[in-house]
């Protein structure tokens, strides 16, 4: 059985909470479609950086990554934006840039870009289902402002909280569990199918990038 030790890098804790399970659900589905062996997955190791440049936090997630044995890292930001076009041009493809040139005995080679549209909060929204379920509400995806697809947000993270308010507003202070959109991230990450994600484009571009980094390993087939 071939082992696989995967990092990540993100923009915050909240996104931390959300990405570990999708991250390894996602290594997972493309192994289970397009596997050559089967593989265990050793763990999913968050690397927390703070200061500095895009690119200069993506290569220290590198040289981190490759330090705790890591063959691959996952590299996150938001495009906060309709389109991820700014934030390739601007982070990613520098970044990719940089990791070419450095050292692979230092640095892991193999980095998976995962740019949400407009932010991760959109990926959460990839089953509003189950994020009402979580919410504890009876209400419609039109009761509580969700009724548009995730993307089409400028501000999904807004959203969701717009819609927690709504929900707040039907609970008695005495039995009030004060909600936050924070009480979602790990949950929504745990459960949500990778079947709901590929419903959202830039996740499906993420999934085709981690396919390609897979065959880099062989791991996959193309």
């Amino acid at each position: 059985m071939r082992q696989l030790r995967i990092a990540f890098f993100a923009e915050g804790s909240t996104d931390n909470a959300f990405l570990p399970t999708v991250l390894e659900k996602s290594v997972n589905y493309c192994v289970d479609v397009y596997g050559t062996c089967p593989i265990d997955i050793l763990g999913v190791d968050e690397i927390d950086l703070h200061g500095g440049t895009f690119v200069d936090k993506g290569l220290k997630a590198c040289q981190q990554a490759l330090e705790h044995g890591a063959e691959l890292l996952v590299v996150h930001t938001d495009a906060d934006s309709a389109t991820a076009g700014k934030a390739w041009a601007e982070r990613i493809q520098p970044l990719l840039d940089a990791v070419a040139q450095a050292d692979a005995n230092t640095h892991c080679q193999v980095v998976v870009p995962a740019v949400p549209v407009q932010m991760i909060e959109a990926w959460m929204m990839a089953n509003k289902d189950l994020l009402r379920e979580q919410m504890g509400t009876a209400k419609s995806d039109a009761d509580l402002g969700l009724n548009r697809k995730p993307e089409a947000y400028a501000d999904p993270k807004q959203a969701i909280e717009n819609a927690i308010a709504i929900v707040g507003q039907d609970t008695t202070k005495r039995r009030r569990h004060r909600l936050t959109i924070g009480d979602l991230y790990e949950p929504l990450g745990q459960q949500l199918d990778i079947e709901d994600l590929m419903t959202l484009p830039s996740f499906s571009e993420f999934l085709g990038s981690l396919h390609t980094a897979l065959c880099q390993l062989r791991i996959c087939q193309p």
